[in-house]
Parts: C-alpha cells; sequence; structure tokens
C-alpha cells in the first residue's frame, strides 16, 4: 500500500470518528429518552422503588452503566439495556444527566426508618461518603 492511499484512509477514518462523536453530542437528549420511563422525566424519579438518576455525577453515572454493559454489576434489567449503547453514547447521557440536576422523588421516610438508613451510612459509607453524601 503506498503511503498516499494510506494516509487517505487515516484522514477519512478521522472525518468519521469526528461526525460520530458529533452526532452523538447531538442526541444525548433523545438517548435519555428511554431511561425516563423508569427514572422519570430528566432522571427525576416519581417513586421510591427507581432511583434518580438526575444530577447523578458524571464519573458515576458512566462507571455504574459501563458496569452493567460489561456484566460486572449485577441488575435485573440495567445490564441489558446497558449493552445497548456505545461508551460514547453512555459518555453523552452521563453529561446530560449531570447537567440536569437533582430531583428528589418526594417520597416520605419515618424517622425511624432515617435513623436506621443512617446507621448503615455511617457503619459503612461515610468513610468515602462524608458531608452527607
Amino acid at each position: 500500500m503506498n503511503v498516499s492511499l494510506m494516509l487517505r484512509v487515516f484522514f477519512a477514518v478521522c472525518v468519521l470518528n469526528l461526525s460520530v462523536a458529533a452526532v452523538a453530542a447531538e442526541f444525548s437528549i433523545a438517548l435519555s429518552w428511554n431511561c425516563a420511563g423508569c427514572h422519570g422525566p430528566a432522571g427525576h424519579s416519581v417513586g421510591p422503588t427507581v432511583p434518580s438518576i438526575g444530577g447523578m455525577d458524571e464519573r458515576y453515572f458512566f462507571s455504574v452503566m459501563r458496569n452493567f454493559k460489561l456484566d460486572e454489576r449485577d441488575s435485573t434489567i440495567m445490564g441489558r439495556l446497558a449493552k445497548g449503547y456505545r461508551l460514547a453514547e453512555i459518555r453523552e447521557m452521563a453529561k446530560y444527566f449531570a447537567g440536569s440536576g437533582w430531583g428528589n422523588a418526594g417520597v416520605t421516610v419515618s424517622d425511624e426508618l432515617f435513623a436506621s438508613g443512617q446507621a448503615v451510612h455511617d457503619e459503612h459509607c461515610a468513610e468515602c461518603h462524608e458531608d452527607g453524601g
């Protein structure tokens, strides 16, 4: 293969990669619509059984979804859904949800249940997740 042909192939691949990245960024909101069925509009859950993903840290969202995709995190449905996305698309969804702001599901919790959860947090989570988070 001559050098001229190799350079043309290289530049064509570069342009194609840039186009794919632009398309992924352009459709990040549309990608999130699949999530809305369970996680609510803009990732703000409307009930106690499904977590809110709106306002979630971008790196954490990407890590969780990547782990679902690679079967490194147990799930009932999320693993199957995550496999349908490319990593570039997951990255774009992570940016979208991180920028959508946190939305509480509006669930009321008894003082007793809150205290129980606080004890679990203090014992297992507080070392890394300090200051209430």
